[in-house]
């Protein structure tokens, strides 16, 4: 009787332990959105703005504007994050979020005014001023000094930012597929980790930018995204393409529509899914809205 019992125990534990392996690994690769968004957060190393904005489904300008983040946006670990609009916050205008910190540029050198071969005729009554004393010299008697005309200098260039300094004008996005395959898996917005869609595809398949932009995230520190690319299409507008094996792109790049970012790869299995994500205003929506008849 003790044998028997002994014997049921370790099969219901043993398929206990089977159940929680299954469920583990079913998740391991669906995208970890968090559906409760906490009052604050706290940056971790590796974040950015917009990971953190893509992990709560945030507006980045919003996130932005209820933490009051002055350019070039930088945060830092261990900061906290106000996660929700303070009373009578208004959306402020579209902003340009750097991801690394700008380069610092020399200073450009300024060249003097070159003088001119040809002459000039000098009208009755014109002060006329020595080139010695333009060099800083006295003045010759009975010649008052007269400054040397302002020298103009080259605009020094900020360093390049990874994102639009100009987002793109309102205009009728063009969207593409990413990846040509069957769509496995369809939007629910009532379900965590079905905010985009699953297309079916081959280890080594190209990887597609579905609209042009610039690419603003480019990494793998999302929980259950694998390899991530997030690129910005307008100011409302970003797409995401997850589980790929090798990333083209980094971030700052502008891609076209159509250009490849990126190869579609999972080592578990040989019939990978690339997840497709569209967001509008941090929102994720049914990116077949977008793409249905550009197949």
């Amino acid at each position: 009787m003790a044998s028997r019992w002994r014997q049921v125990v370790l099969r219901l534990a043993f398929i206990c332990l089977v159940g929680v392996v299954l469920v583990s690994c079913g998740s391991a690769t669906r995208p970890h959105n968090i559906r409760n968004t906490p009052s604050y957060y706290h940056v971790r190393h590796g974040d950015t703005l917009y990971t953190i904005a893509w992990r709560f489904s945030v507006d980045v300008r919003d996130l932005i504007g209820w933490n009051r983040i002055r350019p070039p946006y930088t945060i830092y670990p261990g900061q906290k994050l106000v996660m929700s609009p303070p009373p009578g916050y208004r959306r402020p205008a579209p902003v340009v979020v750097a991801q690394r910190p700008p380069a610092r540029k020399p200073p450009v050198a300024t060249r003097p005014p070159q003088r001119s071969r040809q002459r000039t005729r000098i009208e009755s009554g014109t002060t006329v001023v020595s080139p010695e004393a333009q060099r800083g010299g006295k003045p010759a008697p009975g010649q008052n000094p007269v400054s040397p005309p302002p020298v103009a200098t080259a605009p020094v260039r900020p360093p390049p930012s990874p994102v639009n300094s100009k987002p793109a004008a309102a205009r009728t996005l063009r969207w593409s597929w990413p990846l040509s395959g069957k769509v496995v898996r369809h939007f629910n917005s009532t379900l965590p980790g079905y905010q985009g869609i699953d297309i079916q595809g081959r280890n080594g398949q190209a990887v597609k930018a579905a609209e042009s932009g610039t690419v603003v995230y480019s990494g793998n520190a999302l929980k259950g995204y694998g390899e991530l690319i997030i690129i910005q299409h307008s100011a409302d507008y970003l797409s995401a393409y997850a589980n790929n094996r090798e990333r083209y792109v980094r971030e700052g790049d502008k891609v076209r529509r159509g250009e490849k970012i990126a190869t579609l790869g999972d080592r578990y299995t040989n019939a990978p899914r690339l997840h497709f994500e569209v967001r509008f205003r941090g929102k994720p929506v049914d990116p077949l809205r977008y793409l249905s008849g550009a197949h």
